[in-house]
């Protein structure tokens, strides 16, 4: 019933308010499988609804979720997760750490290999959303959770995929955590979806590279994996203006590096650059990233020449 009517958005406050969720917890250890699949499936509708994601995190509902993550049984697990990640939306501090204290982390952790992509998709979002708070970085990279996600980047689906390189340029918003993320393989799984066909997962990969570019320390690496050209196709992509203004801003700062400005001349990049320049009703901070870069750019001889 409390399943049912938690699918509409208007009721589930309501729900919360007549307090169903302790009836919930309770019946979240009821010996029936059926009925622990409906509390699952209950506490991942109600959690979709703003005001009830602080409520379940505070009011006990953590270790019932943690409870049916870890039951072994596919509907539980799809679902529990579910409501673990919509709580984990929650950016607050305290949210997350109640999550960690309680061992959601944890137990979505234990379901990375599981066969079933919902389960999967549910992690990797969850894995990104704790990302998106450097107070949680320590205990995710703690648990591995960074690991985890770079793992994700090479998943077959695309919404695990998504989420990963979502993570990933999250992580990447705070320098310390670039140690973690620059390996061969993951930064080469990261630069393979640049050409992912849609155009959500290819704004999160151009976040990410542009995160990493922003440390002078990394622009090495970044040349010797071959970001320049991912970050050129992605400002060429007109159909987004998050993902080539992302892209852009990458360009500018890997321009900083001497081999990198070769490489950004030589593969074509300053096309879309002044294509970019010259599109009307691009927003003015286009322009401005486009006029920063091209400016790079030509600190070398051969961007002077190109130019």
């Amino acid at each position: 019933m409390i399943r049912g009517l938690s699918v509409l958005p208007h009721i589930r406050v309501e729900i919360m308010r007549a307090n169903a969720l302790e009836p919930l917890i309770l019946a979240a250890d009821s010996e029936s499988i059926e009925v622990q699949r409906e509390v699952a499936a209950a506490l991942a509708n109600l959690a979709m609804a703003e005001e009830n994601k602080s409520s379940i995190a505070e009011r006990g509902g953590l270790p019932a979720l943690v409870k049916l993550a870890r039951s072994r049984d596919r509907e539980r697990e799809r679902y529990s997760t579910a409501a673990i990640a919509n709580v984990a939306e929650m950016l607050d501090g305290r949210a997350h750490s109640l999550l960690i204290n309680e061992g959601a982390l944890d137990a979505v952790l234990s379901l990375v290999e599981t066969p079933l992509e919902e389960v999967k998709r549910e992690v990797a979002r969850t894995l990104a959303l704790f990302a998106s708070r450097e107070d949680s970085h320590q205990a995710l990279m703690r648990a591995g959770g960074h690991e985890r996600l770079m793992g994700f980047l090479r998943s077959k689906d695309t919404l695990c995929a998504r989420f990963a390189a979502l993570g990933v340029g999250n992580l990447a918003l705070v320098p310390a955590a670039h140690a973690h993320i620059l390996h061969r393989p993951a930064m080469a799984a990261l630069v393979s979806l640049a050409d992912a066909d849609d155009v959500e997962t290819r704004r999160c990969v151009a976040f990410a590279l542009n995160n990493l570019a922003t440390n002078e320390a990394n622009h090495g690496l970044l040349e010797r994996v071959g970001v320049a050209k991912p970050l050129i196709s992605l400002a060429a992509r007109f159909d987004d203006t998050d993902t080539h203004l992302q892209a852009v801003i990458g360009l500018r700062h890997l321009a900083l590096h001497p081999k990198c400005r070769v490489d950004i001349v030589a593969m074509g990049g300053l096309a879309p650059l002044l294509e970019l320049a010259s599109m009307s009703g691009a927003p003015p901070e286009v322009g401005r990233e486009v006029t920063c870069a091209l400016r790079n750019v030509s600190l070398s001889e051969s961007g002077k020449v190109a130019l």
